[in-house]
């Protein structure tokens, strides 16, 4: 079976996204930067108020709480602006390439602009699904990135998948 691709720079996008999401540490991050800058502003906010100024001591609460309730959105609006950045400055000569995948019984060969690798099916140590793209995952801390537009039957490929014992994961509900 063989899988013909281009990859675009949203492909690499959402990979890179879809690990920010799945990564523990960046949830953890993400937590205490949300709760970290609140807190300061609260203890600024009741500094404020024992020096007698009501009116900023307020003021100073209601940026805490609208930090806490908005910082995800904007945390994530900056992650995508830098990561969108960041594919059109290094994968440039990635984007819009044609690429291909063929699978046989134990290896398959990966065509990227990078060259060619032969990599063994138990090297491969989960495929991600995402509404867009799968993202198959490598032992060697790799991955490769294929959209789903412009193959015309998923099914098969999965059932290839599959019947070559890849352990595969659904996240056909992920959005950043």
């Amino acid at each position: 079976m063989k899988l013909e691709y281009v990859l675009e720079q949203d492909d690499l996008v959402n990979y890179h996204l879809f690990l920010i999401s799945e990564s523990k540490k960046s949830k953890i991050f993400l937590n205490f930067l949300r709760v970290g800058i609140t807190v300061a502003f609260l203890f600024m906010s009741y500094k404020i108020y024992n020096q007698g100024r009501m009116f900023l001591a307020l003021i100073a609460v209601c940026v805490a709480i609208s930090f806490f309730l908005f910082f995800s959105k904007l945390y994530k609006s900056k992650l995508e602006k830098f990561y969108s950045e960041f594919v059109k400055k290094d994968y440039a000569n990635k984007i819009g390439k044609l690429e291909s995948i063929v699978f046989k019984n134990e290896y398959l060969i990966a065509n990227t602009k990078s060259g060619t690798d032969k990599i063994m099916v138990s090297e491969i140590e989960i495929i991600n699904e995402t509404q867009d793209n799968f993202f198959i995952n490598i032992s060697n801390n790799s991955t490769l990135i294929i959209p789903k537009r412009g193959i015309e039957n998923i099914e098969l490929i999965k059932e290839k998948w599959k019947d070559l014992k890849i352990p595969m994961a659904d996240y056909l509900s992920w959005k950043w």
